[in-house]
């Protein structure tokens, strides 16, 4: 339903801007990439629970390394916000 969305709303605007028109590998990084920062966007609401513990916090974090992680397309935008968020984690468990 996004798709379609954006698809009219750009299409809209394209007859006055042809630069506003996409094309179709352009919709598919697009889609590409929302599928990437969907299920983030999913994990940062859930994150955001008052009842949150570490091992929910943990669990919630290492399993969306791994979903974002091995998702192709997005021009590897995938691979690097779970390589920044490894980076992170290791940082977090660094004892001084």
């Amino acid at each position: 339903m996004l798709d379609r969305l954006l698809k009219d709303l750009v299409a809209e605007y394209a007859a006055a801007s042809p630069d506003l028109h996409p094309s179709d590998s352009a919709w598919d990084d697009i889609k590409a990439l929302r599928a990437v920062l969907k299920p983030t966007y999913k994990v940062t609401l859930r994150l955001q629970a008052h009842d949150l513990t570490a091992g929910t916090f943990l669990k919630e974090w290492a399993a969306l390394m791994k979903k974002i992680g091995t998702q192709e397309g997005a021009g590897g935008v995938g691979q690097e916000i779970a390589y920044s968020m490894t980076r992170r984690k290791e940082k977090l468990f660094e004892c001084e």
